[in-house]
């Protein structure tokens, strides 16, 4: 996670200010992933582990000029 964070800060889309409606996506997608870890589901766990990482790093992009970038 570290080195997925740090690289996606050197980008200059990259916003590093969360509202509270990005952090509670994040809270229930991290809550997916324990869930099917728990119910020792890796498939399941490893889908929702890259669903996480591509929901996050949209909702923390600043969208282009001119470009509306979907935020779930």
């Amino acid at each position: 996670m570290g080195i997925v964070y740090a690289q996606a800060r050197t980008t200059r889309l990259y916003t590093g200010i969360p509202d509270a409606a990005a952090c509670g996506a994040a809270d229930d997608e991290h809550r997916v992933i324990v869930e099917r870890i728990k119910a020792r589901d890796a498939l399941g766990a490893a889908q929702a582990m890259s669903s996480h990482i591509e929901q996050a790093w949209s909702r923390r992009r600043t969208p282009a000029p001119g470009r509306d970038v979907a935020v779930t």
